[in-house]
């Protein structure tokens, strides 16, 4: 099993994106966020908000007065408020932190904190079985080719491999 996974808005806007959000439910990794998370998902992404209130995103929420000091101080280093609020989370319960946001990553492992992007949660389903090979592909491939606001930036440098590997096992 693997251990409490703090994902943040654009992971899981990935997941929504991709169809895949029921996988990793099914996956059994307790999964939190946090109500900053839930305050900048809300208005755009009713599909998400339907697995926090079925109870399979557990919501964090924070007093002000724990985060906005250490919002303050991480400004600097391009991290957002909801940012700040998982990366508190993810330290706070030892966790590993679920994140496409590359300045986010970039900081939170400088603290050590295991970090994965979308990309590996796709890996996990494809390991566990409950997605196959091409499937996984065409996921990421489609995440890929997004354009506009809904444009993703994963390098295709670290993309290949894994679409190697899951084509291989189609």
């Amino acid at each position: 099993m693997l251990k409490v996974a703090v994902k943040d808005a654009c992971l899981l806007i990935d997941l929504e994106l991709m169809g895949i959000m029921d996988l990793w439910v099914h996956l059994g990794v307790e999964t939190l966020t946090t109500s900053d998370v839930v305050d900048e998902l809300r208005d755009q992404h009713p599909g998400i908000l339907a697995y926090i209130e079925a109870g399979n995103i557990e919501v964090v929420q924070y007093d002000t007065r724990v985060i906005y000091p250490r919002y303050a101080e991480l400004t600097a280093y391009g991290l957002s408020l909801p940012d700040v609020s998982v990366l508190h989370l993810a330290e706070e319960r030892n966790a590993q932190l679920l994140t496409c946001d590359g300045p986010l990553r970039q900081f939170a492992k400088g603290r050590r904190i295991e970090c994965h992007g979308s990309i590996w949660v796709l890996d996990q389903l494809f390991i566990a079985g409950l997605l196959q090979g091409g499937i996984a592909a065409a996921k990421l491939e489609y995440l890929m080719s997004l354009e506009g606001e809904e444009a993703r930036f994963i390098a295709p440098r670290l993309a290949e491999p894994y679409l190697r590997k899951w084509r291989k096992q189609t």
